[in-house]
């Protein structure tokens, strides 16, 4: 599980070689979701409230790095570290 984000106590990822849709994985505590990277929906699991939002806009800020790294995993690569920033509302 190679760590793409730490945002404010929220560990992100994408597994290798994990099946499609392409999506990544969040998790605090012993709180766990999956994030379809095209919609943002959220395919299983929750956070709180908060700290969804907030992944949320992180993830929309980060897209295409997300992309990339969805690709990069599915090749067996290594991830590419993404930033713990977002736009600023």
């Amino acid at each position: 599980m190679p760590r793409l984000c730490y945002l404010d106590g929220i560990v992100v990822w994408i597994n290798t070689r994990d099946h499609e849709p392409p999506h990544f994985h969040a998790r605090q505590g012993g709180d766990e979701i999956r994030v379809e990277i095209g919609t943002l929906n959220v395919m299983t699991g929750q956070l709180t409230l908060a700290k969804q939002r907030k992944l949320l806009r992180w993830a929309a800020t980060h897209n295409a790095e997300l992309v990339r790294n969805w690709y990069l995993a599915r090749q067996g690569l290594p991830h590419e570290p993404i930033a713990p920033t977002m736009e600023e509302d």
